[in-house]
């Protein structure tokens, strides 16, 4: 049974995979990283969940887009005030499309549709 923590066989410039997948520590520390972005961006959205000024659904989409956001980030640090202020200007976002009577995944397609024609 193969220990490869990535499942690629194969020398790294045969696959195209940079050594990090092949790297336990880094892929622990990318991991660990990504657990503490969930646990605040769960902390910060609780209240507005609570409240009800979000449903089910858009608390999934906020936090994915969050946590994609946070982990994704030039800087790599997890400051629990920005990811406060982040998840406040999600939940503002989705309630006015809500408003309004426009799902954040049509607006995401007709932004695609005007930068494309543009």
């Amino acid at each position: 049974m193969p220990t490869e923590l990535s499942g690629v066989t194969g020398s790294s410039s045969d696959t195209g995979w940079d050594n990090e997948s092949k790297d336990p520590d880094k892929y622990l520390k990318k991991l660990h990283t990504q657990e503490r972005a969930v646990e605040e961006v769960k902390l910060a959205i609780k209240p507005y969940y609570q409240r009800k000024d979000i449903n089910k659904d858009d608390y999934k989409d906020i936090l994915r887009k969050a946590v994609h956001k946070i982990c994704h980030s030039r800087t790599g640090e997890i400051n629990p005030v920005k990811v406060s202020n982040l998840v406040k200007l999600y939940v503002q976002r989705y309630k006015y499309f809500r408003k309004h009577g426009r799902r954040m995944d049509e607006e995401d397609r007709e932004d695609r549709e005007l930068h494309s024609s543009a």
